[in-house]
């Protein structure tokens, strides 16, 4: 099977996608390295998030995300990347610098509701960002296949995926 360098898991806050990357590494014969959107961003300090200088800390660090992930797949690493494209911007930017690597975009759905159970489940999730990330982080991306993790288990994503995978390579 021919793995991609870099499979893409995109999906609102608290659409299951670091659950969804954790069943892919069991899954998947290859050995994938995990990046999250979460776990660059908690390298921030707390005052990096305030109104006055969250836009320019958000953009600069999602332009250094983007730039990682290209550099660990252009050394020959595997990687599965959870992240939120929360605008035009980061989406075509993350797209053109993944061009010259064999890269699955996945789409991570859950309803509404269930986002909003997983965001208060949680408590360390800002109440209500499911809901604005909802109705515009899909709109950028054509993906290779969409999966539905309020109808699914995270492994049966990654079985669907898997899947997906030998059919089509």
């Amino acid at each position: 099977m021919n793995f991609p360098d870099v499979i893409v898991l995109n999906g609102t806050s608290s659409s299951g996608k670091t659950s969804l990357a954790i069943a892919l590494q069991e899954t998947l014969e290859e050995s994938y390295m995990h990046l999250s959107i979460d776990a660059i961003l908690g390298t921030l300090p707390q005052r990096a998030f305030t109104p006055d200088v969250i836009v320019q800390t958000v953009h600069r660090g999602m332009a250094g995300f983007h730039r990682c992930i290209a550099a660990l797949a252009s050394t020959g690493n595997k990687v599965i990347v959870d992240i939120v494209f929360e605008n035009k911007e980061w989406a075509e930017e993350c797209i053109l610098l993944l061009q010259p690597y064999n890269a699955l975009f996945v789409g991570v759905h859950c309803l509404l509701e269930e986002l909003e159970r997983r965001e208060q489940a949680r408590g360390n999730r800002t109440i209500g960002m499911a809901r604005r990330q909802l109705n515009h982080v899909h709109l950028r991306i054509q993906y290779d296949i969409e999966v539905n993790t309020l109808e699914n288990t995270p492994e049966q994503c990654a079985e669907q995926i898997k899947q997906h995978l030998l059919n089509h390579t």
